[in-house]
């Protein structure tokens, strides 16, 4: 039947992507919830109807300030995961400001029983990724081109532009040995960016992975004068974004030599779940918070952090 096909669509997507949970409206047909609960180890966290339709559109608006997402089937699931977010982490969603849509129908298809037996990512008796497709073609020099072969084996594209598109930037890198060369050892001091803002964002960042970061960023100007000279299309545009990734990192982060405190600096604009505010963390060269400058209505806190790591306003 034709619920039968879109289902089994939606199995798919999950079973290739593997999340480790997934939020789901309480009146879901037991045979798509079943399907999912027989794949993996995902956790199912169950919401009522009206955790997904409750002030959607003026959740939706108010993070990505935009009125984009008004399809039903997108705004919908969208306003729930923001809401998720916000009553898990309980902390402004600032960090979010766009979101990335795709449509299945731009990839290969590739159902559950054909992605196993190919074993792409996984091999199909060990369950492990050594033997895959995946792991032969791995030679990535940072776990984000690691993280994103890994999505490009997994959804091979149809658009005859985008894969051409693809395959002129790698000749050209392939035809550049010196320029190749120098970017992948350039790239071998690069740390997991993606990973540390992440955790810059959920306040667990360490005074280590501060500076992992830093020195990531700093990498940036050696990597634009190797690809200044290229012209492929795809790395012309990872040309440009490098530029947005540098400003941001020395904007936001910050390290005082003679103290040795890193400090964070966040600028969050007013929004439905808090209002707007100025803060600054600093992190001392061990690791510990050791202060949160906090700006809210033209008053400043300063909240020192005990060693249970609770916070106490003065």
């Amino acid at each position: 039947s034709e619920f039968s096909l879109e289902y089994e669509k939606i199995i798919d997507e999950i079973y290739k992507v593997m999340p480790s949970e997934i939020i789901l409206r309480e009146d879901i047909h037991p045979e798509v919830y079943n399907s999912i609960l027989s794949l993996s180890n995902i956790y199912i966290n169950k919401k009522a109807a009206e955790y997904f339709l409750t002030d959607a559109e003026a959740v939706v608006e108010e993070q990505l300030s935009t009125k984009e997402y008004s399809n039903r089937s997108l705004l919908y699931p969208l306003a729930a995961l923001l809401k998720y977010i916000f009553d898990t982490q309980k902390t402004s969603l600032s960090n979010i400001n766009s979101v990335q849509i795709y449509n299945i129908e731009q990839y290969m298809s590739i159902d559950i029983n054909t992605r196993r037996n190919l074993e792409i990512t996984e091999t199909l008796r060990e369950k492990s990724k050594k033997g895959s497709l995946l792991w032969v073609l791995d030679k990535t020099s940072t776990s984000m081109g690691s993280r994103a072969l890994r999505k490009w084996v997994e959804q091979p594209l149809l658009s005859e532009g985008s894969v051409k598109e693809r395959l002129d930037a790698v000749e050209e890198l392939y035809n550049n040995t010196a320029a190749s060369e120098e970017l992948r050892a350039v790239l071998k001091s690069v740390y997991d960016i993606e990973r540390i803002s992440g955790k810059i964002a959920a306040k667990s960042v360490n005074a280590r992975e501060l500076l992992s970061l830093k020195n990531s960023i700093n990498n940036i100007p050696s990597i634009k004068e190797i690809l200044k000279d290229l012209n492929a299309n795809l790395i012309r545009d990872i040309y440009n974004k490098l530029d947005e990734i540098y400003q941001w990192g020395k904007k936001t982060l910050h390290y005082n030599k003679n103290n040795q405190i890193w400090t964070i600096t966040e600028v969050y604009e007013p929004s439905t779940y808090c209002p707007g505010f100025y803060r600054e963390y600093e992190y001392s060269d061990d690791g510990k918070m050791k202060k949160c400058n906090f700006d809210h209505d033209k008053s400043i806190y300063s909240s020192e952090y005990n060693d249970k790591a609770e916070l106490t306003r003065h």
